[in-house]
């Protein structure tokens, strides 16, 4: 009996060594990739590689949200008619001076809809009927504007997102998901609208001496 309980401590000492040894290795000394090496690794190798800690150094002025000088509204506080330190009245007293703070934000976000109503008249020379004509580019019933389809390209080509993906940042930046289709068709008519400039742009690549 005790001989099987020490082959039994002997095979889980075995075993702890064994997950010791997994967890020293990173990136450095296996072929584990840097990835895995997890936060904490990370931060110690950039302290280690360039003898600074991570973020901003000493002296260095940092980046700060500078005022803007045309604020798009401006909202006029009432003046205080009473001194909070003695309550002394302040309602007859002159302005020294103004103190202003400054809010960075995004305005309401919802789409916004244009509806275009072409009126129709019934010619009394032949009988026809005739119509007002609608915008450029206004095809259908209902459809995106340029806008619209500009930014579901973005997402979809620049951004590398997939059509769900899309279409979950429309439903909650905006309330409305477009499908899957809307978007195919955005890029497939921001492709359309590109193909001269595309071909402008490697017109003039020709034209480029290769050093």
């Amino acid at each position: 009996m005790e001989a099987r309980f020490e082959a039994r401590i002997a095979q889980l000492e075995a075993r702890i060594a064994e997950l010791e040894k997994r967890l020293n290795k990173n990136s450095s000394n296996s072929s584990k990739p840097p990835s895995s090496d997890g936060l904490k690794r990370m931060s110690s190798l950039r302290i280690n590689e360039s003898g600074r800690k991570p973020g901003g150094q000493p002296g260095h002025s940092g980046q700060h949200l500078e005022p803007s000088a045309n604020p798009d509204v401006v909202i006029e506080l009432p003046p205080p008619e009473q001194c909070p330190h003695c309550q002394s009245d302040l309602t007859g007293q002159s302005e020294e001076s103004v103190e202003a703070r400054q809010v960075f934000d995004l305005p309401p976000l919802n789409l916004h809809v244009t509806e275009y109503r072409a009126r129709r008249k019934k010619c009394l020379g032949c009988g026809k009927q005739a119509c007002a004509e609608f915008p450029a580019g206004v095809n259908a019933p209902t459809q995106y504007g340029l806008r619209m389809q500009a930014a579901m390209t973005y997402l979809q080509v620049w951004q590398l997102l997939p059509h769900q993906r899309v279409a979950q940042v429309f439903e909650d930046l905006f309330g409305h998901r477009p499908s899957d289709a809307s978007i195919v068709r955005s890029v497939a008519t921001s492709a359309s609208r590109m193909e001269g400039a595309v071909e402008q742009i490697a017109a003039e690549l020709k034209q480029v001496p290769v050093e």
